[in-house]
């Protein structure tokens, strides 16, 4: 609350861009979500079931990939709203730099697995955890 990127610390931590502030917890609770079904299939508790169905984390890995758009979209918005005649290298700018970064990055790894599970009908394990795991570890420093 007190970075004034999501919400207005002046008026009682009310919440000044939604698609900013709820779409990063989203991202962040998604990639817990990814890295949670990975380890699950990793260490065996319903091997079987993951490999037959692999809609559940293409749904996730989908729905992770919305997040980033958003969060993308809403840092970029606020970067050329409020950083444009401003000194970028203020912290307000460098976090909303940050998060144009993150939803890029998450963006880019959401469409690669995706693109391996449309493409091939399967994405390595190893890959997609190592990529869940990363992401977990970005969004919880975004959030």
């Amino acid at each position: 609350a007190s970075t004034g990127l999501a919400v207005d610390a002046n008026k009682d931590n009310t919440i000044v861009n939604g698609n900013l502030y709820y779409f990063s917890w989203a991202g962040f609770v998604t990639s817990i979500l990814l890295v949670v079904s990975y380890l699950r299939g990793v260490f065996g508790v319903d091997l079987v079931g993951e490999v037959k169905n692999r809609a559940a984390r293409l749904t996730l890995w989908g729905g992770f990939l919305a997040c980033q758009l958003v969060v993308m979209g809403a840092s970029a918005n606020i970067f050329d709203k409020d950083c444009a005649n401003e000194d970028t290298s203020s912290s307000y700018c460098k976090r909303t730099k940050f998060g144009i970064s993150l939803g890029a990055i998450g963006t880019t790894f959401a469409l690669v697995v995706v693109a391996m599970k449309m493409l091939t009908s399967i994405a390595p394990f190893v890959v997609e955890g190592v990529l869940a795991l990363v992401l977990c570890i970005m969004n919880g420093f975004g959030v």
